[in-house]
């Protein structure tokens, strides 16, 4: 990270990654009729460019935003299936207390090239809004709460596989 300012931080990175073997999930048909999944291995180059920045004020809000573009050439695959070409979020985050926070996260995804029975096509971009509570019963025991897709979207990571339009997930984390 370079400090523009004490409360303020950038970081630019890009690079170029040579990928053996890399697997590429697709969709195939299992003998009861199911979608599953089914992986092919192949070769990949990867050129990517990132940023992140963050600014925070008084320990009480931060913000911090980032982006990803990345190109991925295969060997043998027309296309690096389910992989964005550009992915970015901004994330606030407000500390109530000691104890208490909140954050908000919208995220984006590009579309990404599927392979279904051999067919190939384009998901469509994919948006999300998260909710975030985190309560600090101790340094060791925390509580949280998440609430995902607030855009109650109908989303899809996977082709034929949507997302919940909601998702709340409650627990705990204990730090040994």
């Amino acid at each position: 990270f370079l400090n523009v300012l004490p409360t303020c931080q950038v970081s630019l990175e890009a690079g170029f990654s040579s990928l053996r073997n890399h697997h590429f999930f697709y969709q195939t048909q299992a003998g009861n009729e199911l979608n599953v999944c089914g992986i092919v291995y192949d070769n990949a180059k990867r050129y990517y460019a990132t940023f992140e920045g963050s600014y925070s004020y008084e320990n009480a809000f931060k913000i911090t935003a980032n982006a990803t573009y990345q190109k991925v050439k295969t060997d043998s695959l027309n296309n690096p299936y389910y992989t964005p070409s550009f992915y970015c979020s901004l994330k606030a985050e407000y500390n109530y207390d000691e104890k208490l926070s909140f954050s908000l996260t919208p995220t984006f995804k590009s579309r990404m090239k599927y392979s279904y029975f051999g067919k190939e096509g384009n998901l469509d971009p994919i948006f999300n809004i998260k909710l975030g509570a985190t309560y600090k019963y101790t340094e060791q025991l925390h509580f949280f709460i998440d609430l995902e897709n607030l855009a109650f979207q109908r989303q899809y990571e996977y082709y034929n596989y949507p997302s919940q339009k909601l998702l709340a997930i409650i627990g705990a984390t204990y730090c040994f």
